[in-house]
């Protein structure tokens, strides 16, 4: 089996047009049903960075242990990003009536640099095809 690159309908390899949209084989480049998983499969990986709940939604994350691990990634990240902000709200609330501590409290806003950073990473080792864990926070398991 391949699939038409222009419209990515599944045709027969004896095929001389796309059944759907009546290319000629030979204009269109094929793509293998392996391709396209590991296709599928790095773009449910990256989506496990962004918005971390599709893969669980989709329940790609039970598909394939490459997609489990970075889903997980991408789900430890949120979640440290929530308990970061609900440390940094409180320390701001606590910090700005002492005097003069107020001035450190802009320094707070650099701990955010760090999950643009992750995310990146994360993407990273995905488009390379390694499960290498996130710094700091990688370690951590919660979808098994």
């Amino acid at each position: 089996m391949s699939y038409c690159k222009k419209c990515g309908t599944q045709n027969t390899g004896e095929a001389n047009y796309c059944a759907s949209c009546g290319t000629k084989q030979m204009e269109v480049e094929v793509i293998s049903d392996t391709d396209m998983q590991k296709h599928e499969t790095k773009t449910m990986s990256i989506l496990a960075y962004i918005i971390f709940f599709i893969p669980l939604i989709a329940g790609a994350h039970k598909k394939s242990e490459f997609i489990r691990f970075h889903t997980n990634q991408g789900t430890v990240l949120c979640i440290a990003a929530i308990i970061v902000g609900v440390i940094v709200s409180i320390l701001t609330a606590v910090l700005i009536f002492i005097p003069g501590m107020w001035l450190i409290i802009p320094f707070f806003s650099l701990v955010w640099l760090l999950f643009p950073a992750f995310v990146i990473i994360g993407i990273i080792n995905v488009a390379n095809e390694v499960m290498k864990p996130l710094p700091i926070i990688g370690r951590f398991t919660i979808i098994k």
